[in-house]
């Protein structure tokens, strides 16, 4: 509400016009409309919420995975790429838009600990391939340990393993049956090495992410029988190798 000051000056709001003042001299203004701005601002924060929830379980269950060797900012990370994959969509209103009905096809390859970068660490490839609706098979193809993987200097054995994952609309984890695979190499293997995963069964419609990391050893005094794990959060090469909703999987 606007008050009369002394000399008949006004000051406040005063219906659509706000009244102060400025360098001595009294000015007024429009005020702006701010209900559509609200409203929409309303539609962004209701995505988000939904968005931080279900990636919140996601992550917490992929952390654990990972034994918590995760950079400090990869809660940050992973949500805003997240969010930007959501808002490119436009098919669908934002508040309806969610992971469980948008293609995330552009998070593969998104790297859990940027201090290690995976393409950094493996040169290798690594293939997806949906078998059926319910069996996907992660690929490693022939790769040369000696020539392909760069091993911290003191370390000579390597595990890579890969977990997948499924999460429902309502916030439940489905670990796929026998989801959890490894295969062990070391630094001085010169003969080519290949790997398949496959991965069942899967629930149908639900979104599902696989996520492999590269774990690193080395001896204790020289002594392959004793092997202690090199990775933390200043070194732990992993990534997502395939993520989709079966329900909008790009063919």
């Amino acid at each position: 509400m606007a008050t009369i000051l002394p000399k008949g000056k006004l000051k406040g709001i005063s219906g659509p016009i706000y009244y102060r003042s400025l360098n001595g001299k009294e000015i007024f203004q429009m005020r702006p409309n701010r209900s559509k701005q609200r409203k929409e601002n309303n539609t962004n924060a209701i995505m988000f919420k939904q968005t931080v929830e279900s990636l919140k379980v996601l992550r917490c269950n992929i952390e654990a995975f990972l034994g918590k060797r995760h950079d400090s900012k990869v809660h940050q990370r992973l949500t805003g790429q997240v969010m930007t994959l959501l808002r490119k969509q436009t098919k669908l209103p934002i508040k309806q838009t969610t992971i469980f009905n948008t293609s995330l096809i552009d998070l593969i390859g998104f790297d859990w600990n940027i201090n290690s970068l995976f393409f950094n660490t493996f040169e290798g490839e690594i293939t997806t391939e949906i078998l059926s609706d319910t069996n996907i098979r992660v690929s490693v193809l022939p790769f040369v340990p000696v020539q392909d993987v760069i091993f911290p200097s003191e370390c000579t054995y390597a595990t890579m393993r890969l977990e997948s994952y499924q999460l429902t609309d309502k916030n439940i984890i489905h670990n796929c049956k026998q989801s959890h695979k490894s295969f062990d190499f070391q630094k001085g293997d010169t003969s080519s090495i290949t790997f398949t995963f496959d991965i069942e069964p899967l629930i149908v419609g639900v979104f599902t992410i696989v996520v492999v990391e590269i774990q690193f050893f080395y001896p204790i005094n020289n002594n392959p029988n004793q092997l202690t794990l090199y990775n933390s959060k200043a070194c732990n090469p992993s990534k997502v190798v395939y993520v989709s909703n079966m329900q909008i999987e790009e063919k």
